[in-house]
């Protein structure tokens, strides 16, 4: 397992941004065995929290009408404005290939660290699972949206 400290800026209940950033305790974990299984975890008001899975079969490009490449193939954010407006970042990474996962886990006071409404939503079971390779990923300068 490997650990380390990041830099994060919070969000509080309501979903807006704190701008406060401090120290967070993170850590990773990756099996090699049969089971391949990913993990990933942070401590959040000194409590561990976990994101696992089991990787099944070999990575593959998603097909393009597929919930993997939807979730995946997005080149473009948007974000709120401190004004209250919205703009708009174009970004680029080539596609990414996918696994299928299995025996996903979610371990966190949900509620508490993503508010009750998304936190509650989290809890149920997912309707997919998959872990995508990723890249370096190029985030360009937001344009405001007319």
């Amino acid at each position: 397992m490997y650990e380390w400290d990041a830099d994060v800026i919070g969000q509080n209940q309501a979903g807006r941004d704190d701008q406060q950033r401090r120290g967070q305790a993170m850590s990773h974990d990756a099996t090699s065995d049969d089971r391949r299984r990913l993990s990933y975890g942070w401590r959040h008001l000194g409590a561990w929290c976990r994101l696992a899975v089991t990787l099944e079969g070999d990575a593959r490009l998603p097909s393009d009408d597929s919930e993997e490449a939807f979730i995946t193939e997005h080149y473009w954010g948007y974000t709120a404005q401190r004004d209250g407006s919205t703009s708009e970042y174009k970004v680029e990474h080539p596609r990414w290939n996918v696994w299928t996962g299995s025996s996903p886990e979610l371990i966190c006071d949900t509620a508490e660290l993503y508010g009750p409404g998304l936190g509650s939503f989290l809890n149920g079971p997912p309707s997919s699972c998959f872990v995508a390779d990723g890249s370096a990923v190029s985030v360009r300068r937001g344009v405001p949206v007319r």
